[in-house]
């Protein structure tokens, strides 16, 4: 991930897409450097939570989450943000009420290619951004446009998400992927973000324009 983060973070800022980069709340015990480096970056990202020990929140009871969620907010205040987005580990969804109480505006849990992607719905005061594609070393760039094409005509969001560490332990592995899978599918975006076919967002972005939709409604 310490390899990874500036790769990414560089790339995004390069062409000008801001992310939702979810943060164990771990890393704001240990290491001040991804979000430092998040905070300091040219292109204002989404930061969000990913739990902070990266336990399953089915697993724990509400008293566990409630603390999880707690200790979240005092690490992240301590660099002077608050997240609006959660990313559940491994997609397990519970304590949804203990995220409005929270704060939080959507969140991510878990989605299927093939049966359960491409949109965003409320549940109660939230919304759940699914997740459409997890990106990988061998994905292919032809793959990928083609599916953006289908996002773009029937205008639905289409979310794809990674883990850091998905893409190698070098910097030259990692680099190669960003060069073979994330440069040509931002490369094809940004034309058809030029012809206003599609906007870049993050997951707290998106919720925001779809919430506003549904005022406007």
């Amino acid at each position: 991930e310490e390899l990874a983060l500036p790769l990414f973070v560089k790339t995004f800022n390069d062409f000008e897409i801001p992310a939702t980069f979810a943060i164990r709340g771990q890393l704001t015990e240990v290491n001040d450097s991804i979000l430092g480096l998040l905070l300091k970056s040219s292109v204002k990202h989404d930061i969000g939570a990913h739990g902070y020990y990266h336990r399953e929140f089915t697993d724990l009871s509400r008293d566990e989450a409630e603390n999880e969620l707690k200790m979240i907010s005092a690490g992240m205040n301590k660099f002077g943000f608050v997240p609006r987005s959660f990313v559940f580990p491994k997609g397990s969804v519970a304590h949804l009420d203990l995220l409005e109480i929270c704060g939080y505006k959507c969140y991510r849990g878990y989605g299927d290619f093939m049966n359960d992607c491409m949109y965003i719905e409320r549940k109660g005061q939230l919304y759940n951004v699914h997740p459409s594609l997890c990106l990988g070393q061998s994905m292919s760039s032809i793959f990928l446009k083609k599916t953006l094409n289908i996002a773009i005509a029937k205008k639905l969001p289409f979310h794809v998400w990674f883990h850091l560490w998905n893409f190698g332990e070098t910097k030259e592995s990692i680099q190669r992927t960003i060069n073979n899978v994330f440069i040509p599918m931002f490369k094809y975006g940004k034309k058809k973000e030029k012809n206003d076919m599609l906007t870049f967002e993050t997951m707290l972005s998106a919720t925001k324009k779809v919430e506003l939709m549904s005022i406007s409604d």
